[in-house]
């Protein structure tokens, strides 16, 4: 996907130094040999990592320091700082102790003609981790989920989801290696009333009819029941309920997509043959979280409903309802 040369200026001066003209000079003259990013969606907080390459000492002074120094001839400045890190890998310098990194009032500096002169590691690592704003996460990553599920008889509901990089060929340009941690996307997944009537076990079913049919007529005991009915569903609300929920659900594939939360929404519905509005559950507010990395640029899933466990769930209440009302004339 191409994009505008706002959006491009913006994504940078968001994203802060990828676009620094002291690191990209680097990053041109081979330098930083490596600079990979993690952007952690949920908190909305990009993670540098650059690897340089400063050679043994004896190249610096023929003309590697000239080159740098010629490159940065000021520190190279960091906006937003959460952390930041570096060391030298073979004789384990501490940047931030040698004060060639430093962090004041969110804003951080790394000094690499410091670094040049003063490090004897000939590899170094840094870790730049920056607060971005929600504008760049929302251009980061789309989701998708389709409208319509597909039913299995008894057995199953499956539902397509899918969840891509967006401006992947920016993301991969610009970095050796990305990747998005800690995605969280939610969605409302509808339940017909239908669904739901199918698992109640047909001698209550058939008591709900009667129920109906009575308080049509005015019946006390109709009235209650139904009452007492539309009581024990909003059980579907209760810590225990929402537990047995999440082990209905399922996502494949598994090392990409997990059920992270689910959160029943209860509404009135008029049952057919019932005629009477009760409380049912109407939709499920599921949470999924994901992630991308490597070469991943969408990956595709299935949300799947256990019918069977559901299913079980609903017996349960309706046996609750039963014990409340077994004095009942319904």
């Amino acid at each position: 996907m191409s994009l505008d040369p706002v959006i491009l200026t913006s994504l940078f001066n968001t994203v802060v130094s990828i676009a620094n003209i002291g690191i990209q000079k680097l990053i041109d003259s081979k330098i930083i040999v490596h600079k990979g990013a993690i952007f952690y969606h949920r908190a909305s907080e990009f993670e540098f990592a650059f690897l340089l390459s400063l050679g043994d000492e004896k190249s610096r002074v023929d003309g590697i320091l000239k080159k740098i120094q010629s490159l940065t001839k000021k520190p190279v400045e960091f906006e937003n700082i959460i952390e930041i890190h570096g060391h030298g890998l073979t004789h384990a310098e501490n940047l931030v102790n040698l004060g060639m990194i430093s962090v004041n009032n969110g804003k951080g500096k790394i000094d690499f003609g410091k670094i040049l002169r003063d490090i004897k590691s000939e590899t170094v690592f840094i870790k730049v981790r920056v607060k971005i704003d929600d504008d760049l996460k929302n251009l980061l990553v789309t989701s998708r989920i389709d409208k319509t599920s597909k039913h299995f008889g008894d057995e199953k509901i499956e539902t397509n989801i899918e969840i891509a990089l967006d401006y992947a060929n920016l993301w991969r340009n610009v970095f050796d290696q990305f990747t998005i941690r800690d995605i969280d996307f939610s969605f409302n997944l509808d339940i017909s009333s239908e669904t739901i009537v199918k698992q109640i076990p047909m001698k209550y079913r058939k008591r709900i009819i009667s129920a109906g049919e009575k308080i049509k007529q005015g019946e006390k005991d109709a009235v209650s029941f139904l009452r007492i009915m539309s009581d024990c569903f909003l059980s579907f609300e209760k810590d225990d309920k929402r537990t047995q929920l999440m082990n209905l659900l399922s996502v494949t594939p598994e090392d990409k997509f997990s059920i992270k939360e689910v959160h029943p929404t209860m509404q009135s519905m008029v049952i057919a043959k019932v005629g009477h509005p009760v409380i049912l559950p109407g939709t499920l507010r599921i949470k999924i979280g994901a992630m991308l990395e490597g070469d991943d640029i969408a990956i595709r899933g299935k949300l799947t409903i256990d019918l069977k466990k559901f299913s079980m769930i609903i017996s349960d209440i309706c046996k609750d309802l039963q014990n409340k009302t077994q004095k009942l004339k319904i």
